[in-house]
């Protein structure tokens, strides 16, 4: 908005914080049909506007009135409507499947009790909307290769690359010979990951002249129609109640779901056919205004809400038994046991195989997260002569909380990659994983939970003064108190350049060449190692924790960003009726705003930095004995880092414009409006 960051907007439900996650986006968004107007401001607005640098955004839902009005509808787009495309007729294909159907019902009006309650109609009114979005299949296909029947138990004699020629597997233990016949000895297959290689189905589609070796399986259509569809739903009540000509006040609740189920499921890593995932939504939004008129010039609103929003994950009775390590009766370990408390298998990437299928989970697994807003405004209006004043206070206080997240890697995660650099290399991914050769393996050392709150404390005061019939000026000043953000659990790490000693850095594996290959030298004992080592930490060696701090160190603030005081934010505005009779007006304005409500991940992504979070790394191991090998660690690498002395992002905005009345109706506008961002926040 006006040049500046969409995280940087500020977006309201009736006054009440409606993106409970931080940023510009609205996570309990108001259906059409219960929307009665969209207030936006932007760029040189009334010091009466905060929380957003950007622009502020109110969503004003209808309400009842004196006779009663509703509706019923019935919206529906689908592929039978449409014409096909003129690609598609080119080549014969049919229509691209598309539905998409939408239901709603809407009754406002008012509420009484005739001679006994409300007989006049003019005191308490309702509104009532319900609108939905039935489950909608996506109609999405997706190809994979898996390893085949054959492959399983390690004959692969019939493996051919996309060229057509076969694959040869090489033994690592005769100096890189091929295996007799292409067939891996069955004392030689790693059991575990034969039962790993059998989670994967069974190829479906054999016919490389229409697959081109591209993918030996393929979840069709029909399949995912019946499993995979999206939707949501959503109810709103308002009540408004005149309780006198000087009270008056409304509530209004609303209560709004979500869901992306099936294979495509955004939470389902393992699209190919474990089973299907509902990703699920919801978003209550409750508050109120109150309005007191004392006398017809003084006035005070009240505002409070409470908004939240949640995100979690469903999986069918069967999934998480097809993925449990002893369900399957596999005894692979993992460093860290507790970690992974459902017993879930290891992460497998299989680079080099066109179209691999992968197993893998989120970094939320199973997914619990929710984020709430509690939001109080209080606002006094005063007309005095020519003179508008208005004052008032503004407090939010939110949390995001992601529970146990920070690294994909929690069940360990294994990368079979072929690799010409790896020296136990077989030649192709599902080989080496039959035999357990990996090319790496990483497994993160704890799980965080993500819990930043952001606390708002705003004020202000300003004033509208009709200085003549022709010219008004707003005058105001809006007070942002600089609180930062803080971790509900001391879950943050950052990084302070002032607090890195070199003298206690670790050493890393330096590159050599011996005999011409390119090798890791430990610099301390001048070991070496293969050449993926070069870069990595010597283990033992310098401090792991040099130049970092953990939030709840005494001498530290808890946000790592020190109170950042009181901040005034001046607003200016003018209009000037140049003629006098109305037709031509000049306007223009200059103002301050901050941006106390930065995004969630400021402080939150600190949750995921070392040394917090660790997650070293193996390579070139068997999966029968990497336990007995600690892993390497790479220099430390920071999601992101905050200054402690930070400055709070601000933006300075300006405009100067003429409206003219031309006649026919018609009024043109020129002008021109700038703003200028300081102190922006950046992630690299």
């Amino acid at each position: 908005m006006s040049g500046v960051t969409g995280s940087h907007n500020a977006v309201n439900v009736d006054g009440i914080s409606g993106n409970t996650r931080g940023g510009g986006r609205l996570d309990t968004p108001v259906n059409l049909d219960a929307v009665a107007e969209v207030r936006v401001v932007t760029n040189t607005y009334q010091a009466e506007y905060g929380k957003g640098g950007a622009s502020v955004i109110n969503v004003v839902t209808k309400s009842g009135v004196k006779v009663f009005h509703g509706s019923v509808y019935l919206l529906s787009r689908n592929k039978d409507f449409n014409a096909n495309s003129f690609f598609n007729n080119l080549i014969g294909a049919p229509k691209a499947d598309y539905s998409y159907t939408t239901l709603g019902v809407n009754l406002g009006g008012p509420l009484y009790w005739p001679g006994k309650f409300n007989s006049a109609k003019d005191k308490l009114f309702f509104f009532f909307s319900s609108e939905g979005e039935p489950g909608q299949p996506t109609g999405l296909s997706h190809a994979f290769t898996v390893p085949t029947a054959l492959e399983r138990v390690g004959n692969f004699s019939q493996t051919l690359d996309l060229n057509g020629q076969p694959i040869v597997i090489k033994d690592p233990l005769s100096h890189g010979s091929p295996f007799p016949g292409n067939i891996i000895p069955t004392s030689r297959i790693d059991p575990n990951m034969q039962k790993l290689m059998n989670v994967f189905p069974l190829p479906d589609d054999t016919n490389r002249a229409q697959t081109k070796g591209n993918y030996n399986y393929y979840v069709a259509d029909p399949h995912l129609q019946a499993t995979d569809q999206t939707g949501n739903a959503q109810q709103i009540l308002r009540i408004d109640y005149y309780v006198s000509s000087k009270l008056r006040y409304y509530f209004r609740g609303m209560y709004m779901t979500t869901f992306d189920g099936g294979l495509n499921s955004p939470t389902n890593i393992m699209n190919w056919g474990i089973g299907p995932v509902t990703y699920a939504t919801r978003g209550p939004n409750l508050g109120g205004t109150a309005t007191y008129t004392f006398s017809p010039t003084l006035v005070n609103e009240f505002t409070f809400g409470y908004a939240l929003w949640t995100e979690s994950q469903k999986e069918s009775n069967t999934y998480v038994p097809q993925v449990q390590r002893d369900k399957l009766g596999i005894t692979l370990g993992q460093f860290y046991p507790a970690n992974n408390p459902l017993d879930l298998i290891p992460a497998m990437t299989f680079g080099g195989v066109p179209q691999a299928a992968n197993t893998g989970f989120t970094a939320r697994f199973p997914i619990t997260d929710d984020a709430s807003a509690w939001t109080l405004t209080d606002n006094v209006s005063k007309v005095w002569h020519r003179h508008m004043f208005k004052a008032g206070v503004q407090a939010e206080r939110t949390i995001y909380n992601q529970y146990h997240t920070g690294s994909n890697a929690f069940t360990g995660s294994f990368d079979f990659t072929q690799n010409i650099n790896n020296p136990v290399d077989t030649g192709y991914a599902y080989s080496n994983a039959l035999l357990g050769y990996f090319n790496s393996y990483t497994e993160s050392t704890v799980r965080m939970d993500y819990r930043p709150i952001t606390p708002i404390l705003e004020w202000y005061g300003q004033d509208s003064w009709a200085v003549s019939q022709r010219v008004t000026l707003d005058l105001g000043v809006r007070f942002t108190a600089g609180l930062p953000q803080y971790p509900a659990n001391n879950a943050a790490a950052n990084f302070v350049p002032a607090l890195y000693n070199p003298a206690k850095a670790p050493s890393l594996y330096r590159p050599v060449l011996v005999g011409g290959a390119p090798m890791a030298q430990n610099p301390l004992s001048g070991a070496l190692l293969p050449q993926a080592y070069q870069g990595l930490i010597v283990a033992g060696s310098g401090d792991l924790t040099n130049g970092t701090v953990v939030a709840g160190v005494p001498g530290w603030p808890r946000g790592m960003v020190d109170f950042q005081g009181i901040l005034p934010a001046p607003r200016l505005g003018f209009a000037w009726d140049v003629l006098g009779n109305g037709k031509m007006a000049v306007r223009g304005g200059f103002g301050i705003n901050y941006n106390p409500r930065e995004g969630s991940g400021t402080l939150g992504d600190l949750s995921a930095n070392p040394p917090l979070i660790l997650t070293p790394e193996e390579f070139y191991g068997n999966t029968t004995t990497f336990l007995s090998t600690a892993g390497t660690l790479g220099v430390s690498s920071f999601t992101r880092t905050l200054q402690r002395n930070q400055q709070p992002p601000a933006s300075y905005n300006w405009s100067f414009g003429i409206q003219r009345d031309i006649g026919f109706n018609t009024v043109l506008d020129v002008a021109y409006v700038g703003n200028a961002g300081r102190h922006i926040e950046q992630a690299y």
